[in-house]
């Protein structure tokens, strides 16, 4: 019926490096892969490693060269591993709605992470930093909205393929030739890296021309919009620092995604809302600029509002497992 959402979905990959890839690299890798490995494994070990490489930069200093080692290490070995998964199952025959929900739901988690990671490692401007994050998140969310909306999904020339090796080119070449050439100012306060985080930035926005199925549906973004902007405000006028404003992007983006990729899988309305997640997010950032508490105060109020948007993400992602594991619907 018009109106209705598409439960399923052609998919559309534009890449350019995965065009480059694919013959010489993906193909051969994926006729070469033991049987005994599962697609669901692959992805695992994909999302494992990118939160590995993440979680580096977190725990080291910035600009370690073991952060940065990781960091690119870790989310090449992702790359290679999302790629590979899906080729994988349609390879072999084992395609199914579980395969994607791992790997959709988790992406929205990992993809956004690559420019929050790469901002932290190598030190760039807070705003950068965190408008990066925040259009990669939304970027993931409104790709897999329009592919329930409208029935196609669109990813661009430049996607998470291009950002990955670009950020891990830079973080070898940080650690092999040192980090002047990349982290001096060239324009302005922005460095070369702050300029190809733009740039990668900028470029991917271009994927939104081909989704200009969701100007039907402007109530979808009613929730996770004010979300970004309250965390937004809370980072700038508040006291909270720049690697927990965009975990909270990051978290509250997941959320959201999940709640479009299960509406798909499990074929039910979506709900654009979760109370609680909303309720922590607004509320913490009101306290935090209507009575402006002591930094360590604000830093804990913003550690239980990311584990509250993360225990409601992980429950509905349980839940959603759950129920394509039993047939049912939600």
């Amino acid at each position: 019926m018009p109106g209705e959402p598409h439960y399923e979905y052609r998919f559309e990959d534009r890449s350019l490096l995965l065009r480059l890839l694919q013959g010489p690299v993906l193909d051969p890798l994926v006729r070469r892969l033991p049987r005994t490995l599962t697609p669901n494994q692959l992805t695992l070990v994909g999302q494992f490693s990118a939160w590995a490489g993440f979680a580096a930069v977190l725990l080291l200093p910035a600009g370690h060269p073991a952060a940065l080692l990781a960091f690119a290490a870790g989310n090449l070995l992702f790359m290679l591993c999302d790629c590979l998964d899906g080729m994988f199952a349609r390879h072999t025959g084992r395609t199914s709605r579980t395969g994607e929900l791992l790997d959709h739901w988790l992406d929205a988690v990992s993809v956004p992470l690559l420019p929050l990671g790469f901002g932290l490692a190598l030190q760039q401007p807070p705003w950068l930093v965190l408008a990066a994050t925040a259009v990669v998140s939304f970027l993931h969310f409104a790709t897999f909205l329009h592919g329930y909306r409208a029935g196609f999904v669109h990813l661009g020339a430049l996607g998470i393929i291009e950002g990955i090796v670009v950020a891990a080119a830079a973080c070898v070449g940080t650690v092999v030739f040192g980090p002047a050439w990349l982290t001096a100012p060239l324009i302005g306060p922005l460095s070369l890296a702050g300029l190809l985080m733009a740039a990668l930035t900028l470029g991917s926005l271009a994927a939104l021309g081909g989704m200009r199925g969701l100007l039907h549906h402007p109530g979808d973004f009613a929730g996770l919009g004010p979300l970004f902007v309250a965390i937004l405000a809370w980072r700038n006028f508040g006291a909270m620092p720049t690697a927990w404003a965009g975990l909270l992007l990051v978290a509250v983006g997941a959320c959201h995604e999940g709640k479009v990729i299960a509406a798909r899988l499990l074929r039910r309305p979506l709900c654009r809302w979760d109370a609680a997640a909303a309720g922590a997010v607004v509320g913490a950032a009101a306290g935090a600029l209507l009575f402006d508490p002591a930094p360590e105060r604000q830093i804990a109020a913003a550690a239980v509002v990311l584990a509250v948007v993360l225990l409601r993400g992980g429950n509905d992602f349980f839940r959603t497992l759950a129920a394509l594991r039993s047939g049912a619907r939600l």
